[in-house]
C-alpha cells in the first residue's frame, strides 16, 4: 500500500464518519477532517507527478498484480 492509497483510505473512513455524525460539533470537525485530508491528497499527487511520473488518471494504477503481469506478457 501506498502512502497516496493510505491518504485515499483514511479520507474514505473519515467520509463515513462524517455521514455517520451524530452532532452538529461532530460534523463541524469531521468536515475540517475532510478537508485537511483533500489538501493532503492534492500535495500527494502533486509531488508525485513532479517526482516520480505518477500519472493521476492512469488505469494501471487501479490494476492488481496479477492484472498487470497479464498485460506486460501479452
Amino acid at each position: 500500500m501506498t502512502h497516496l492509497s493510505t491518504l485515499q483510505l483514511i479520507l474514505s473512513n473519515e467520509r463515513n464518519r462524517l455521514a455517520k455524525a451524530k452532532t452538529e460539533n461532530e460534523r463541524a470537525l469531521r468536515k475540517v477532517f475532510v478537508a485537511q485530508l483533500e489538501k493532503q491528497i492534492a500535495c500527494e499527487i502533486e509531488f508525485l507527478e513532479k517526482n516520480a511520473g505518477y500519472i493521476k488518471d492512469d488505469p494501471t494504477i487501479e490494476m492488481s498484480d496479477d492484472e498487470l503481469l497479464r498485460g506486460l506478457t501479452a
